[in-house]
């Protein structure tokens, strides 16, 4: 017998992915890095699953570390929150520059994520709609290596939303 459920479920944590296929997109993260202070920057290529998974990382880099969800059922709608963090790695062989070069990128994917369409954003959800709520930006002190010629800024962005469904599948 098949499962049929009276309740739809929302499967928030396709938004990591559809995030990564709107900002790594080049032509759009390239303006967006131009908009935000630098076009000379290297594009960040891939999201890596973890902040665990790269041993060979290739700068900029970007991982998907964290996430939460929680659901509330209404009268007639599904209310979803969602929470999830991206950290980003910006390495230079000046520290000066690691900073500036990783304040660009965050204000450019800070951007790019504010500005994703509802459309792209709920993708595999099953949320009929949803808004971000908001984004938090924090940075990592600064690391070096032992000759203090390389240079590691790290900081992550925290992304907020609420969704939304009908309560019937």
């Amino acid at each position: 017998m098949a499962w049929t459920p009276t309740y739809n479920i929302l499967t928030p944590r396709a938004i990591p992915s559809n995030l990564a296929t709107y900002c790594l997109d080049a032509t759009r993260q390239g303006e967006a890095l131009t908009w935000a202070g630098d076009g000379t920057l290297k594009l960040v290529k891939t999201l890596q699953n973890s902040i665990a998974e790269p041993t060979k990382p290739v700068y900029p880099a970007i991982s998907f570390s964290s996430d939460d969800d929680a659901e509330e059922f209404g009268d007639e709608i599904i209310e979803g929150a969602y929470v999830c963090t991206f950290e980003f790695w910006i390495q230079h062989a000046a520290a000066g520059t690691a900073v500036t070069n990783a304040r660009v990128y965050d204000k450019a994917f800070r951007s790019m994520i504010a500005n994703c369409p509802t459309a792209t954003l709920i993708t595999g959800t099953g949320a009929t709609t949803a808004k971000l709520l908001g984004l938090e930006t924090s940075f990592e002190v600064i690391k070096t290596n032992e000759m203090r010629n390389d240079f590691l800024q790290v900081f992550q962005i925290r992304c907020s939303y609420v969704l939304f469904a009908g309560l019937n599948a």
